[in-house]
């Protein structure tokens, strides 16, 4: 992440072309991209727990739908007109 962030920054030094900078633009370069790096993490862990919470759902649905099957079922025997 270091690395990304100083890259980003324009700190990097390349063989041929050395960049200056002062240090409000590497200050605010370097906010900027704490910015963008935080959001994708954000974005991350949101769709992270989206999926959980529809996983949780499904299952929950599932785990409460087969007892009133049953119950249903027994009842629907035990009322039958046989």
């Amino acid at each position: 992440m270091k690395r990304l962030l100083w890259s980003y920054a324009n700190l990097e030094d390349n063989d041929e072309n050395v960049i200056v900078s002062t240090d409000e633009d590497i200050n605010r370069k370097l906010e900027e991209a704490f910015k963008l790096y935080n959001l994708k993490l954000i974005k991350l862990s949101l769709r992270q727990n989206f999926i959980f919470v529809v996983f949780a759902i499904i299952i929950t649905i599932g785990t409460l739908k087969a007892p009133f099957i049953s119950i249903i079922q027994t009842f629907e025997k035990d009322n039958s007109f046989e």
